[in-house]
């Protein structure tokens, strides 16, 4: 595994890469001249104090881009290396390449990463290369770093066990169509110790299927996109009465993920919105379980000292 702190600021790549692109711009699209109307407080407020002063619809930032495309030279090294590694050893070789966030860019007026789910944050690269002799094809599917794991034991042949949250990829490589069952999920809560400041604590969940994409920001407005219809994320229809029925069953598939994954952060705030209320009971919510599959330590009942089984509730 080889990782890069670049491109990041501040953006360290050699002069010459950064003259590349002295004159060159990107076309940020209509998400450029997001007004943020009906959207978070948190954004217009990030819009105002920190984002783009002026919205010209355009990014120009040579030394982003040439950092960027130097970046991307020192990976090609990385790759070569690499084949020469598995052709020594007569191994096939698969490459992974992912990022961890986007950056606004000046998208929705604003710049840098932070709480937001916008595509320009979220979404991130992933290009898979098999062996060779293997065609190149564009997958649509909703995929999630979580099953990047997952997809490298199953290349493996190694069995999954039960602590990862993720599935195997894999049969995708074989295949062109998108497979509309494949979900995601998103969750923001804070920053390291130092970038806490910037923006404070603004908790967010996310889910997307399909076309479809719920965000939950616990302190502010919540927001659904049709991707499809509104690739911009321009139009927050969290109370279009049209799309309550979508709204709302994304709003159970996400609870549910956040209690079976044991989010520490889960509660009644999530599940009690302005749009929709989902009616359980909470508040004797289960514990953290740990089975024993070999991965993970035991968890140890607090009333007992004994070795928990199955899902623990307190005052039972």
């Amino acid at each position: 595994m080889a990782s890069y702190d670049e491109p990041h600021h501040p953006w360290t790549c050699p002069p010459e890469y950064v003259e590349r692109f002295q004159g060159k711009t990107l076309d940020l699209g209509p998400g450029a001249f997001d007004t943020l109307e009906g959207k978070p407080a948190h954004q217009q407020r990030w819009a105002q104090e920190a984002g783009v002063r002026e919205r010209t619809g355009k990014y120009h930032h040579p030394m982003m881009l040439g950092c960027n495309s130097y970046n991307d030279s020192q990976i090609g090294r990385t790759i070569q290396a690499a084949r020469a590694s598995c052709e020594a050893r007569g191994e096939p070789l698969w490459i992974i390449y992912t990022s961890d966030h986007g950056d606004h860019m000046g998208a929705h007026g604003l710049t840098t990463k932070g709480a937001t789910g916008y595509e320009e944050n979220t979404r991130v690269p992933l290009i898979v290369r098999p062996p060779e002799g293997t065609s190149a094809r564009v997958q649509k599917s909703v995929v999630s770093h979580l099953d990047i794991l997952p997809t490298l034991m199953d290349i493996a042949g190694l069995p999954q066990p039960d602590c990862l949250d993720g599935q195997s990829f894999l049969e995708l490589c074989e295949r062109a169509d998108a497979d509309e069952r494949r979900v995601a999920f998103t969750e923001y809560t804070r920053y390291e110790v130092g970038h806490d400041g910037f923006g404070g604590l603004q908790p967010m969940r996310m889910f997307v299927r399909g076309p479809w994409k719920l965000v939950l920001n616990l302190f502010q407005t919540d927001e659904l996109y049709h991707l499809g219809e509104d690739p911009a994320e321009l139009h927050n229809r969290i109370d279009d009465p049209t799309c309550a029925a979508q709204r709302d069953e994304l709003h159970h598939e996400l609870i549910e993920w956040m209690y079976q994954h044991i989010d520490p952060w889960r509660g009644e705030a999530w599940e009690r919105r302005p749009w929709h209320t989902i009616e359980k009971p909470i508040w004797n919510a289960p514990m953290r379980p740990v089975p024993d599959d070999g991965y993970r330590p035991t968890y140890i009942d607090y009333d007992t000292g004994l070795p928990t089984r199955g899902i623990a509730k307190q005052f039972e």
